[in-house]
């Protein structure tokens, strides 16, 4: 987290500022200054505890045709460059606004990507930033105490943002914004911290159960949690600010209003500690990543939370080699000279040229979903720039299981692994000293044969080759050969790497270690024969987790770890031929689950019957499906 000290010097300084430059040429349509003459105003939310200060920027009045020019001052500190007129009077032509809420980064400031939330009133949006007391850049000059609240702002900040539309209802009652607030059409957008800030207030839920399950599973990438698994240390005093007396299980309660209908996330942090319930709609979304940021890591992040989300609602752009900071706005030229280039610029990408297109996608984006503007909605996915990768809301096919019959299953099986065979299910267990070998009665969820493994293995995917039952491990890597007849173990694989999803398509096997790639393995010696990453509309899908092979078919269905979704696989490319959404198995428990790794996991195909059977870890039912 040093990179705060160095946002603090900058500022301190004042070598950070806001410049006016012309309009690029090359500006796409939505990076061109809006209708609207820009007006800004500051206000104070008063609270004997933590009183907010906040920003508004909206469509104003400008008969004299005055520059649009102001600064911004944060405590001692002044910044100049802004392109707004100070305490102008609001337009009324036009209303009422969408209202679009900004949360800042940790260290940053309400003001601190003025050429985005200047950009979005010229379009006739009103944008209110909050400064979240205890992380700003001034409250960074302490920086024992900052690195100790910013745990706490896990829950502060969520509460500043509905505290601030408290205040937006308030204002639209009386005064000068009276009746310009179109209340009930709001969208909340963030950077970095506030990225995780508007995904909470969007709907999704603080989840330490999941966070310390993956900080658990991550031996091998310990650097991409660097800056995440620290906050599991405080989840007892974030429970109190949540309003628990002791903290619960799995989801904690969410953090929302029903009135907002867009979430903008730039940059986000911590997915790991964050789920979104796959059986309640979340607003459609908008990601923006760099792929190389060094402080939020885009596969941990970025990805991590685009995974749990809709694909057919949800948009996900990268700037291609682009760190964190192309979300701020930009360095005044002495900062360069002070040597503080990287922590208001990018290495890359021209930030100009990086403003012009975050304004094109989060304008288009905001007016097609918050105005219904049918031709703003199509900008993303019709988009071809240099240096941009993006993913719009998903083109591939998205088919719903329906359930077709239901059957018992065992609720303490904490199903890795699952294949059918000659009218019985083969069944792999997890969790240290828990994990076993099981047969199956399909009908009945009757145990009718079991191998209990020694407590020093976490057993994962299971697959069938001939008479041998193949049983690999999730962190010892060995998998375990049975004969199936008799139950036996009768040989172990060593292999490399994490295991948890392996399948065998009467050819070849299948592994996957919780990653993008899944490995082809030689079913009779276990060795490794090619590998090939897995895509879904040119976006790495990582988490692959438990894997079925038909035989004779030419895909592989994998769940995606932690979401209602599988996938169908192209064996020959990598693509996902259909996203399989399992939203209707999830609903038929009403969402009770008591243990948060309840999730669905467990794939089977009778291929004499043509018939798919699911269910998931600690689920008491099995599923026959179709789609």
């Amino acid at each position: 987290m040093r990179f705060f000290a160095r946002f603090i010097l900058i500022l301190l300084f004042s070598l950070l500022t806001f410049s006016i430059s012309a309009q690029r040429p090359d500006a796409p349509t939505y990076a061109l200054r809006g209708q609207y003459p820009v007006g800004t105003r500051d206000f104070t939310i008063e609270d004997e505890t933590r009183p907010l200060t906040v920003t508004i920027w909206y469509p104003a009045q400008n008969p004299d045709n005055l520059p649009e020019q102001t600064d911004y001052r944060l405590g001692i500190l002044r910044y100049d460059g802004g392109r707004a007129l100070r305490d102008a009077v609001p337009l009324a032509d036009g209303a009422p606004y969408p209202v679009v809420f900004f949360s800042h980064g940790s260290s940053g400031y309400r003001f601190q990507s003025t050429f985005l939330t200047e950009h979005l009133a010229s379009y006739g949006f009103i944008v209110i930033a909050t400064d979240h007391p205890t992380n700003t850049v001034v409250d960074a000059i302490n920086e024992d105490l900052f690195l100790n609240n910013i745990p706490l702002n896990f829950a502060h900040r969520p509460q500043d943002i509905l505290r601030t539309i408290n205040f937006a209802d308030s204002l639209n009652i009386e005064g000068d914004f009276a009746g310009l607030l179109d209340i009930d059409n709001l969208a909340v957008m963030g950077h970095s911290f506030g990225g995780y800030t508007s995904f909470i207030l969007g709907g999704a839920h603080l989840n330490f159960d999941k966070l310390n399950e993956i900080c658990s599973r991550s031996t091998e990438n310990p650097e991409l949690l660097y800056n995440a698994c620290f906050i599991a240390d405080y989840e007892a005093e974030i429970a109190k600010l949540w309003g628990y007396d002791t903290p619960p299980d799995g989801e904690w309660n969410s953090l929302t209003d029903t009135r907002i209908k867009a979430v903008v996330a730039l940059a986000p942090w911590n997915a790991p500690i964050v789920s979104i319930s796959p059986t309640v709609p979340y607003p459609p979304t908008l990601i923006i990543a760099g792929s190389a940021d060094s402080v939020t890591p885009i596969g941990r992040d970025a990805l991590g939370y685009y995974a749990m989300l809709s694909p057919q609602r949800t948009s996900f752009i990268q700037f291609d080699n682009a760190d964190h900071y192309i979300f701020v706005d930009k360095c005044f030229e002495q900062a360069i000279q002070f040597g503080f280039f990287d922590s208001c610029s990018d290495d890359v990408w021209d930030m100009e040229r990086a403003h012009d297109l975050i304004n094109h996608f989060v304008t288009s984006f905001l007016i097609g979903e918050l105005k219904g503007d049918t031709n703003a909605q199509s900008v993303i996915s019709e988009a071809n720039f240099t240096g941009i990768t993006i993913q719009p809301a998903h083109t591939t096919p998205v088919q719903m299981l329906n359930i077709i019959a239901t059957a018992p299953h065992a609720s303490n099986a904490y199903t890795q692994g699952l294949v059918y065979h000659n009218g019985l299910f083969y069944e792999s267990t997890g969790i240290y000293g828990q994990s076993s070998l099981r047969e199956v009665h399909p009908e009945t969820g009757e145990v009718l044969r079991q191998v209990n493994l020694p407590s020093e293995y976490f057993a994962e995917g299971l697959a069938l080759v001939d008479d041998r039952l193949i049983q690999i491990t999730w962190r010892e890597n060995v998998a375990l050969v049975y004969d199936i007849n008799t139950f036996e173990q009768i040989d172990t694989y060593a292999y490399e790497g994490e295991g948890w999803g392996l399948c065998y398509d009467n050819e070849l096997l299948y592994m996957s270690d919780g990653s993008e790639v899944i490995t082809i393995r030689d079913p009779q010696t276990f060795e490794v024969i090619t590998t090939f990453p897995i895509t879904l509309d040119g976006t790495p899908v990582t988490r692959l987790n438990e894997l079925e092979c038909p035989p004779n078919e030419d895909f592989i269905i994998a769940n995606v770890w932690q979401t209602q979704y599988l996938v169908k696989i192209d064996k020959t490319t990598g693509k996902v031929q259909a996203v399989l959404d399992g939203a209707n198995l999830l609903n038929y428990f009403d969402g009770n689950f008591a243990n948060t790794d309840a999730v669905l996991n467990g794939s089977a195909y009778d291929s004499e019957t043509n018939t798919w059977y699911m269910t998931g870890k600690l689920w008491d039912t099995m599923f026959v499906v179709e789609w």
